[in-house]
């Protein structure tokens, strides 16, 4: 059974619905699977909320360590609380729990930095890998139900893109 943690967000509401339909079968097997998708996204540079955001994940993984978790984080090379913390938190999980895996996902096609982009609210410069949100959450459905494996952490690739492109798209008026 696959357990979607929390759910927030773009990308939960998307794993949501891949989540209600997999396969009847599948949704009634006796492993627990969890995908952890909580975090705290309000302010990255927040460190006291980022550092709470860690302090939950590790309390989850302590006490589901007979379950597999699959953590969705991020590859993302900003210098913020909230990358530091998540590329904390995935240590913990391979660290301390021998089911724990992680999923490192680009930048998604929706609000964040595609909606700054489009409002003028940040400066383009070099390249975004970006992916949407259903294919992210077709790829982590997939790593879920995927067999036993030895790798424990994915990246998943998106499409990249020279980032003035993706702003003049999506500032365009159709």
């Amino acid at each position: 059974m696959i357990v979607l943690q929390n759910g927030n967000g773009q990308l939960g509401k998307e794993l949501q619905l891949k989540v209600k339909y997999i396969s009847p079968g599948y949704r009634l097997c006796p492993e627990v699977i969890f995908i952890y998708h909580t975090w705290d996204m309000k302010d990255k540079n927040d460190e006291k909320a980022q550092k709470d955001s860690y302090i939950q994940f590790k309390k989850f993984v302590d006490v589901n360590k007979e379950h597999q978790i699959l953590f969705i984080s991020t590859y993302s090379e900003q210098d913020n609380y909230y990358n530091y913390y998540k590329q904390k938190a995935g240590g913990y999980l391979l660290a301390n729990h021998k089911q724990g895996k992680i999923i490192k996902l680009p930048v998604l096609l929706g609000k964040g930095v595609c909606q700054d982009l489009k409002e003028n609210k940040c400066e383009p410069y070099g390249v975004i890998e970006l992916m949407s949100l259903n294919e992210a959450a077709d790829e982590i459905i997939r790593i879920a139900i995927k067999e036993k494996t030895s790798n424990r952490e994915f990246r998943l690739h998106g499409t990249q893109i020279p980032a003035k492109l993706v702003q003049e798209l999506l500032q365009f008026d159709f």
